[in-house]
Order: structure tokens, then sequence, then C-alpha cells
């Protein structure tokens, strides 16, 4: 077949179009790998301002209410906050490690970039690098910040369990501190209740132990950390105060508070003790005092009898009385020892007790002087009315003699008269005989 006579042209315009559709295929994928690095270079760009603004803002927050708050929740909020914070900038780091691997990425091919590209990777690394340095700074900041609001929340959670123990030991000081042992009543009550409240106290001396025990661990910790990047206007304050002072003059009061109380708890247990010796000394003294009253009463009487059968008698009831005061001398040198070991022991009412016990010896040594007075009383009209009695008897006796001394009977023979003469030397002799009990009725 005859060919066109335009086809060579054709086919030289045709071999044309294919040469310049591959150079400009060439020129578009070098188009578009340029695009591309150039995109990855601004795109760091990008993402490192990006960083550097969230890492300002992490900085700014970090920097922000450096002082921790005065209550324990608001510590903790800030603790929560101050965590929140550090995972933000733990996640930077990754950000920063990867935009680096990028950086290095672009610096190995930077045939296929832009000449202003390749001038940003320079500027980019040393962006890099400054934001590097900001992060580390932060997380200085951050770490102190932590360790900082940790000490505080530690010394708000002690200065908590110090201020409830410090109430409990004022309340307790007030128990301690009441002198009930001045009212007399159910002293026996009163003391179990108070080695109840002993053991009560001494099951709390572990907890008062601990939070000493706490403030110095947190007193050598802070003293061994290093130095805080953080401004030391930044402690932990309560009001005007700062906090680790008012902890430690909490912890002072508690010493202070727990001695007194054991000293008052133990002071109050002893003279509740000697209130209760008191008492029964005192009802051992109203014993006493009771049989005093009874004798005092039987020595009043003025009765001394009305003859000697009534005398005997009151002799003899009289004997008892002695017997009980003898017996009674033992008891009053009982209350007297009693009394001496109480005053020797410090007792606190020692005044009184010595007084109830020189009352009730003086009304013992009253009985007794009285008693001895009453017996002699009493010896004194016995012997009266034996002297009566035996006055009597002498007259009866000397009746019936004078009446046979007065007899005219002089016998009417000599037997007669012998036999009275007999008698009347019997009579002679038996008044002889009766004459010295006359010299002593006499002189009685």
């Amino acid at each position: 077949a005859a060919r066109h006579p335009a086809t060579a042209e054709l086919q030289q315009l045709a071999t044309d179009v294919e040469q310049a559709f591959g150079q400009l295929d060439r020129a578009a994928e070098a188009r578009e790998r340029e695009l591309t690095h150039c995109r990855r270079v601004f795109g760091v760009q990008s993402q490192v301002d990006q960083t550097r603004a969230k890492l300002q803002r992490i900085m700014a927050s970090a920097q922000a209410d450096p002082q921790p708050g005065e209550s324990l929740g608001q510590v903790e909020a800030q603790a929560k906050s101050t965590a929140e914070l550090q995972h933000l900038l733990l996640a930077q780091s990754d950000t920063l490690h990867q935009l680096r691997e990028q950086v290095a990425a672009c610096a190995a091919d930077q045939a296929a970039l832009d000449p202003a590209a390749v001038e940003c990777l320079p500027v980019l690394a040393q962006e890099l690098q400054a934001l590097d340095a900001h992060r580390d700074e932060a997380n200085g900041l951050l770490q102190a910040r932590a360790l900082q609001l940790q000490a505080a929340v530690e010394t708000l959670q002690l200065l908590r369990e110090t201020e409830e123990v410090d109430s409990w030991l004022a309340e307790k000081l007030k128990t301690a501190g009441d002198e009930n042992y001045h009212d007399m009543t159910n002293l026996k009550g009163k003391l179990q209740a108070h080695e109840s409240f002993m053991v009560e106290v001494q099951a709390q001396e572990p907890q008062v132990r601990a939070v000493v025990a706490r403030q110095r661990e947190l007193d050598e910790a802070a003293a061994s950390c290093p130095p805080s990047p953080l401004s030391p206007t930044s402690t932990a304050t309560l009001g005007a105060e700062p906090l680790q002072v008012h902890l430690q003059a909490l912890i002072a009061q508690v010493q202070t508070r727990w001695q007194q109380l054991l000293a008052t708890g133990q002071d109050k247990g002893r003279k509740l003790a000697e209130a209760n010796q008191q008492l029964e000394f005192g009802r051992f003294v109203e014993d006493n005092a009771l049989w005093c009253q009874e004798a005092e009463t039987a020595l009043q009487s003025a009765d001394f009898g009305k003859d000697l059968a009534s005398v005997g008698h009151l002799l003899k009831r009289h004997e008892v009385l002695e017997a009980e005061v003898q017996s009674q001398g033992q008891r009053m040198a009982e209350i007297a020892a009693q009394s001496a070991r109480l005053i020797d022991a410090g007792h606190f009412r020692a005044a009184e007790i010595q007084q109830m016990q020189r009352n009730i010896a003086q009304r013992y040594a009253a009985i007794a002087a009285a008693v001895a007075k009453r017996g002699a009383q009493l010896q004194q009209m016995d012997r009266v009315y034996q002297h009566v009695r035996d006055v009597r008897d002498e007259l009866s006796w000397l009746r019936e003699k004078e009446h046979l001394a007065a007899k005219t009977d002089l016998g009417k023979d000599l037997l007669s008269t012998n036999n009275l003469v007999r008698a009347h030397q019997l009579l002679e002799t038996e008044v002889a005989a009766r004459l010295p009990l006359m010299d002593q009725l006499g002189t009685t």
C-alpha cells in the first residue's frame, strides 16, 4: 500500500511527543521527590515549633503555683497535676527522639532537597538541642516539684496524725486532772476506772512514739536531700509559718503533754489509792470512836452503889470496862502505827490523818483516866460499905457480949461459981482477941 506523504513527519512527531512525555514524567517525579523531602523538612520544622510550644506550656505549668497548698487535699491535687505534667514531658521526649531521627534522615538525603530546605537542617538540629535542654530543665523542675510535694503530703499526713494525738492528749489530760479523789464516795470504783484509764493511756504510747519518730525521719530526709532548683520561698507553709516549723512545735507540744499525762495520771492514781487508805483508816477510827462513845456514856453514870452488894455488882461491870480499855489500847497503838505509816509515806492528807489520830488518842486517854478514877471511887465505896458492915457486925457482937457481961449471977456454990469464972475468963479472952479489930475499925 502506498504510504501517506506525511507518515514520516507523523512518526517524528510521535517520537518527539514520546520523548517530551518521558522528560515531563521524569521532571514530575523529580519535582515530587523534592516536594516530598521539603515537606518532610518543613513538617519537622512545624513539629519542632509545636513541641517547643508544648514544652513552654509544660515549663510554665511547672513554674506556676510553686507554693504547696496548706491542706492535704490541695497538695495531693498539686502532686497529681505534677505527675500529669511529667507524663506529658515524657511524651515530648519521645517526640524529640523521633524528630532527631527525621532530621538525620533528611540530612542524609540533602541532594533531593531544595536549597532553602537544606539551609533549615542545621537550624533544626540546633533547635532540637535547645529543646532537649529545655526538656531537661523542665524535667529537673518537675522532679524537684514532685519530691517537694511528696514531702509536703507526708508532712501534712503526719501533721493530721499528730493533731489527732494532740487532741486525744488534751482530752485525757482533762480526765487525769479531775481531782475526784477529794470526794470520798465510791473510791474503789474510781480506782478501777483510773486503772482502766491508765491502761488506755499506755496503749497509746506506740502512737505517740511513732509520730515523734516519723517527724525525725522527715527532718533527716530533708537534710539529706540535694539542693533543689525550686525557689526557697516554695516551701510548704501553714498560714504565715513554715509547715515543718509548725509540725516541730506541735510534736514538742505532744511530747510535753504526753509526759504531763503520765505524771498527772500516776499522781492521780497515787492519790486515789491514798484516799482509799484514808477512807479505810477513817472507818477504823470511826469504829473505835463508837466504842469511845459507849465508854463515855457508861462513865457518865453517877451510880456508885447503895450497899456492899450493889457496889460489888458495879465493880464487876467496871472490871469488864477496864478489860475493854486494855484491849482498846492495842487498837489505839494500831491506829497510831497506821497513821505514822501513812504520814511517813507522804500522804497528801497527812495533816488530816494526824489530827484524826490525835483526836481518837485524846478521847481514849480521857476515857482511860476516867475509868481509873471511877474504879478508884468504886473501890473506895466498896471499902466504906465493908467498913460499915464490919462495924455493924462488931456492934452486934458487942450487944451480945454486953448481955453476958451485965449478968449479976455470982453462983450459989463453989461449983457454979467456978463455972461462971471460967465463962467470964472465956469472955475476957474473946474480948482481948477482938481488941485489934476494934482498934482497926476505930482508925479506918
